[in-house]
């Protein structure tokens, strides 16, 4: 029979989301839009808070927890409207900078593993897994509720591929395809993208 071995609660976990549901049924509250990983005993998973974290699998017992961007705590309501569950200016930057996608582990040709994470700042992060260091980081774009890093990243043994969506209008929007060596973030190539509304596009 199934049952709950364990259970880790995020910081996100603090939110009463139960409660904000019953009373504001019409917002959108954030959820995990990641699936875990687990390699060799260990579950790696990143948040909506921009928390990566890495578990014992056989325990739920953290190993260590990775804050991308502190005090970003986000409602997607609270832009069209205030309310009682809106954050502050004083109490979060409001950006929206989640990962949007599930982290990749991978093992260097020197036998170093990185864990590899996108971002919707815009940022590529490479942490050491063994406890949750900056290894390097990269980032293009504005970033945003909608900009960033959306669906994930992809590797080729060699390079790590980071796809940017940064809708609007400024030379701070870059959407595109760009890649990075995975050892040292070093970048390699890039291919922008421009609107074409033009015609039946509009």
């Amino acid at each position: 029979d199934l049952a709950i071995a364990w259970r880790w609660e995020s910081a996100d976990g603090a939110l009463d989301l139960d409660a904000l549901r019953e009373r504001h049924p019409e917002i959108g509250l954030r959820n995990f839009k990641t699936t875990p990983l687990m390699v060799g005993g260990v579950v790696y998973v990143s948040t909506p808070l921009a928390l990566s974290a890495a578990l014992d699998a056989g325990t739920g017992e953290g190993l260590w927890v990775f804050q991308a961007t502190p005090n970003d705590v986000w409602n997607m309501a609270c832009g069209r409207r205030a309310g009682p569950n809106c954050p502050s200016a004083e109490e979060s930057i409001r950006r929206d900078w989640d990962f949007g996608g599930s982290a990749i582990l991978t093992e260097l040709p020197d036998g170093r593993e990185l864990l590899l994470a996108g971002q919707k700042s815009g940022h590529l992060w490479a942490l050491d897994p063994e406890d949750g260091n900056v290894v390097w980081a990269q980032r293009r774009g504005r970033g945003g509720a909608l900009g960033g890093n959306h669906w994930g990243i992809a590797i080729d043994g060699e390079r790590v591929f980071l796809t940017i969506s940064d809708p609007g209008a400024g030379d701070d929007r870059v959407p595109g395809v760009y890649t990075f060596d995975i050892a040292t973030g070093t970048p390699l190539w890039e291919h922008r993208l421009s609107p074409d509304c033009a015609g039946d596009r509009q």
